[in-house]
């Protein structure tokens, strides 16, 4: 008895039905290695059916790009809110259960909202790194040059006993 194989044929032939699956992969979000193994050949092979079929080009390309319209579309109403209709039951008149549609209100989402600026916008709204910020030395502050007021708002705050030593410390 001979025995199946389930292995992928690793040097299929091209056919006209590869434009219109690598298109349904690109819209599941596949990379090209993941494409490449689920047809069956090399990502060299791949890489070179995308140069001499341009449909096969074509299909990825506006695989990727509807797939990401979509899902940018879909992030940028999570970020500002949206509007939906929902189906509800709710008991009639005579007791039996009515489907009513209801309109609903979701929301602006703050991770969204910050994930999309923070993409479209990064100068404007990226992090912090933490290496940018600054640790400050506060055991060498020099108070003389201060009026009175800014030495007594110096005191208020505690900056006096850092500069004699006794930060942290209480009288009693």
């Amino acid at each position: 008895m001979e025995r199946m194989s389930f292995e992928p044929d690793l040097s299929p032939k091209w056919n006209e039905k590869m434009p219109r699956m690598v298109f349904q992969m690109a819209l599941l979000g596949l990379n090209d290695q993941q494409m490449s193994d689920v047809i069956g050949v090399s990502r060299t092979n791949f890489s070179e059916w995308k140069k001499k079929y341009p449909d096969l080009l074509d299909a990825l390309v506006n695989g990727k790009s509807i797939a990401d319209a979509k899902v940018a579309e879909a992030l940028y109403k999570c970020a500002i809110g949206y509007e939906y209709e929902e189906e509800a039951v709710f008991k009639g008149k005579n007791g039996s259960p009515e489907v009513v549609k209801v309109n609903k209100y979701k929301g602006p989402d703050a991770w969204a909202a910050t994930k999309w600026l923070t993409t479209r916008q990064r100068e404007l709204w990226k992090d912090t790194p933490k290496d940018d910020v600054k640790i400050v030395n506060f055991t060498n502050i020099n108070l003389s040059g201060l009026s009175t007021d800014e030495l007594m708002l110096a005191e208020k705050i505690g900056l006096n006993n850092i500069v004699d030593g006794t930060a942290g410390s209480t009288t009693d």
